[in-house]
């Protein structure tokens, strides 16, 4: 299977996760990518793409949302996991990623995943590592 897993991220929790996320693939074509040095014709060939962005003003990154946006599978039966970080506890900031990626024919592999951070530049919630290997379980 190949997986791009595609991050933004301002203070480095994103890019920790998406880390974390391409190491937990074992036999797999596994490629991370920082959303800012990516352009979305040149990652087209992915099984599975996972998104991880924090939230900003309760949606994903500007950055992130261009991204899907310009994103295209040329009709390819293709999956998406979407992670957000987020410091309030009410956010539905993957809506509109979500609804981008299903309008293209992205298939949802597993439900989102929402990993909470201590403040604007806090640490990751204990156990974060322990909650993305259950969504990995989900995808895979």
């Amino acid at each position: 299977m190949r997986v791009n897993i595609i991050y933004d991220s301002k203070y480095g929790n994103n890019k920790k996760i998406a880390k974390y996320v391409g190491n937990s693939f074992e036999n797999n074509n596994v490629k991370v990518f920082f959303v800012k040095d990516t352009d979305p014709d040149y990652i087209r060939d992915a099984d599975l793409y996972i998104f991880s962005t924090p939230t900003q003003v309760g949606k994903a990154t500007k950055k992130m949302r261009k991204f899907v946006k310009n994103l295209n599978v040329d009709g390819r039966n293709v999956k998406y996991g979407l992670i957000t970080t987020y410091s309030k506890e009410k956010t539905d900031s993957l809506a509109e990623l979500e609804m981008k990626l299903k309008s293209k024919g992205f298939e949802k592999a597993t439900e989102n995943l929402k990993l909470k951070v201590d403040g604007k530049k806090g640490n990751l919630e204990d156990g974060y590592e322990k909650k993305i290997d259950k969504f990995l379980e989900r995808v895979t």
